[in-house]
């Protein structure tokens, strides 16, 4: 079983690479530095965290988790015929036993001091045999959005493989070095963190050749304590430079300058008033932007004026790597909304599904992306609780509820236990809007007031999971 916090799907936790990770157990233990405790000579082919995988020819790394210790399941993954497990030095001399009933599964066993650190060494291992033009994305907002758009980009002059889904932690950025190929021109990493300290072992293990700054915002702001950490810690992306690289600075943040300092890169710019021969862009709501750039229009099917900023830094790592105008312009074009990621889904009512993370930014954009959708019928925003913002969590969710106020919404929801202080200002707003902290309450709302023609707005933190009410309310399903 997985033992990390967000336990990752089947296709992005069993990851494959041409034939092989490791030719055999002793090239692993190698790697990792470990010891070859039990034998064997199978190839390693993928590599996994999780025992209810695929673990055929796999090597499991029994990672510890917050709640769950990947030691506990080593058997099960050597008994569904892995080729070895690394596990701790420590669990072994406190279960002798587990080295004979792994090795009569036929499984070779790697022991380490620590088996994150085992599994960041084994994707630096893997990463140096392969010669792709590795490219980080990191910021507070707009990450996947942006990795999806440099990825197109790079993808039509290249062979280029990106990141899946949410594998951008210390445990899913060195599962996604796993997936590099031989073939692969180009790799394009998502790497996010959320506390400090992170950045620097995401930065180990990718060492990447060129980095994107998309923002710097309050996502996870608790474990940080403030926006300065914050973008130190971002900033860590450039901690390995050596002068070859190549930085994108989001030229319009509050922090540009301070993430330029003493940068040994190439710094490269980007944004509406920098990027060379961009006339501007016109929304077309919830169909998305079209940019005007070197006298040529570009159509962003991804809606919010908030996404141009993010096209932009797609166009300047293009620039930077040799890519065509053309094939600039086509790769932007190809890219549509991801789950939960300004996702506009049109059915008996057109719902904005905007619930993968939440944080004052985030909130603030989609909201002026709403409130500017041309939609004749009436407006209904449901807001859930912005999760990891820590000290500053009372005041933005004061600031949330009149900023939701001051929006063009016909009604509001508020839900969530962060929004419970702010009973008494959410009253003062009139039958218009109304606090909920259970979800079943949330349903049957929804289920009363909407009717059809609705504009939907579902907006919220991951912890809230907003995207439970797709299933259980159906009209805000498509072509319902």
């Amino acid at each position: 079983m997985s033992p990390s916090k967000e336990r990752p799907v089947a296709d992005e936790a069993a990851v494959r690479a041409g034939d092989r990770i490791f030719s055999s157990p002793q090239e692993l233990a190698i790697a990792v530095a470990g010891t070859l405790v039990c034998p064997g000579d199978r190839v390693c082919k993928r590599v996994v965290i999780d025992s209810r995988l695929d673990c055929r020819d796999a090597v499991f790394f029994a990672l510890r988790g917050e709640n769950v210790d990947g030691h506990s399941f080593a058997l099960e993954a050597a008994e569904k015929n892995a080729a070895a497990v690394v596990l701790t030095r420590a669990y072994l001399e406190e279960h002798p036993e587990s080295v004979r009933a792994i090795s009569n599964a036929a499984c070779a066993i790697v022991t380490v001091d620590e088996t994150l650190a085992a599994l960041h060494r084994a994707a630096v291992a893997y990463r140096r045999s392969h010669d792709a033009t590795r490219i980080g994305v990191t910021g507070s907002n707009g990450k996947t959005t942006t990795k999806e758009l440099v990825a197109a980009v790079l993808g039509t002059s290249g062979t280029t493989y990106y990141s899946r889904g949410n594998l951008n932690s210390e445990t899913g950025l060195p599962l996604s070095v796993f997936e590099l190929k031989a073939e692969h021109q180009y790799a394009v990493f998502e790497m996010g963190i959320s506390k400090p300290g992170e950045m620097d072992q995401l930065v180990s293990v990718l060492e990447p050749d060129a980095a994107v700054i998309t923002n710097i915002g309050s996502a996870h702001i608790e474990f940080f304590g403030d926006r300065d950490t914050i973008a130190r810690e971002k900033k860590m992306v450039f901690s390995r430079f050596t002068g070859a690289q190549v930085a994108f600075i989001p030229a319009a943040d509050r922090y540009s300058a301070f993430l330029t300092e003493r940068v040994d890169a190439r710094v490269v710019y980007y944004g509406p008033d920098v990027t060379p021969e961009f006339r501007g862009f016109t929304s077309l709501g919830l169909r998305g932007s079209e940019l005007v750039w070197r006298g040529r229009t570009i159509r962003l099917s991804i809606p919010g004026d908030h996404n141009v900023s993010n096209a932009l830094a797609a166009i300047a790592v293009g620039l930077e790597f040799g890519v065509s105008e053309d094939e600039i312009v086509a790769g932007i074009e190809s890219v549509r909304s991801l789950f939960g990621r300004s996702e506009v889904v049109h059915g008996r009512v057109t719902c904005i599904r905007d619930y993968y993370n939440a944080n004052p930014e985030s909130l603030d954009a989609v909201l002026t992306l709403a409130d500017a959708a041309e939609h004749a019928g009436p407006r209904v925003y449901v807001i859930g609780a912005m999760k990891e913002l820590g000290a500053e969590s009372h005041r933005a969710h004061a600031d949330a509820v009149r900023r939701t106020a001051a929006s063009r919404a016909d009604r509001i929801v508020f839900f969530g236990d962060e929004f419970k202080p702010h009973r008494e200002a959410i009253a003062e707003l009139g039958r218009r809007a109304r606090y909920l902290g259970a979800f079943d309450e949330l349903v049957e709302t929804l289920e009363a007031v909407l009717t059809g023609g609705e504009l939907v707005l579902l907006k919220g933190s991951r912890g809230v999971a907003l995207e439970r009410l797709v299933e259980q309310v159906p009209i805000l399903r498509a072509n319902n």
